[in-house]
């Protein structure tokens, strides 16, 4: 059974919205209900304020099926699809103004065996014919848990990652890369890091005697957190 679990759900606006915003706390709260429906007790547990949340749910998203496959489903028009979609990612920066009949997804994570199963086997396959985020509505597509069909969606366990990554003969590489798609924080030893900025890439170097950068402060956190998303 997969631990660690990846699903992108699409979806089709039924209505046009013109502020922009972001969507994240609206797609929180469904989640969370959507859990609630499914099994109560496991909604009580994550909605507990003294543990960290094995979850995530991102903001909305443009989403456009074919541009963003993998693989032989990839079409010779997804380049043109690719550069529109760019361009409303582009857009998406300080939020989205939902236009009717557009595509746009939301994507989970999980890191619970046991929420990873309810998601697989209950949640996404018996998801409402449509969704509300605040006063948007949307038709919801069939989701997608496969890497081969998006390459946000997937699945694993801790067993494949130790096998792959721990192995003897294991590839190890001195710099990881990483691209934040949505506005993120990182948050250790009681404070906040490091605040990323969509479609920024960062690097970190880590190695022996290597003193970490001084956490900025709540405040200059909170200052980029609402020039990112206004």
């Amino acid at each position: 059974m997969s631990m660690f679990l990846s699903a992108l759900i699409p979806l089709t606006a039924l209505n046009a919205v013109a502020a922009p915003q972001f969507y994240g706390r609206e797609a929180h709260a469904l989640f969370l209900s959507l859990v609630q429906r499914a099994s109560p007790a496991l909604a009580d547990l994550l909605h507990a304020d003294d543990q960290r949340k094995p979850f995530t749910v991102s903001g909305l998203r443009p989403h456009a099926p074919s541009a963003l496959a993998v693989g032989d489903a990839a079409t010779s028009d997804a380049a043109a699809r690719g550069t529109a979609l760019s361009a409303a990612q582009r857009r998406w920066r300080s939020g989205l103004a939902i236009r009717a009949d557009m595509g746009y997804a939301l994507r989970v994570t999980s890191l619970s065996a046991e929420l990873s199963s309810l998601l697989l086997e209950t949640l996404l396959p018996h998801l409402p014919a449509t969704l509300r985020l605040g006063e948007a509505h949307f038709q919801a597509g069939a989701p997608l848990t496969d890497a081969a069909a998006h390459t946000w969606a997937g699945q694993t366990s801790a067993d494949a990652l130790l096998a792959k990554w721990f192995a003897r003969d294991a590839p190890i590489s001195a710099r990881v890369e990483a691209q934040f798609a949505s506005p993120t924080a990182i948050k250790g030893r009681g404070g906040c890091w490091s605040c990323l900025r969509p479609r920024r890439s960062f690097r970190v170097g880590c190695w022996r005697g290597t003193r970490m950068p001084r956490p900025p402060s709540s405040t200059t956190c909170s200052r980029w957190w609402s020039a990112i998303c206004g």
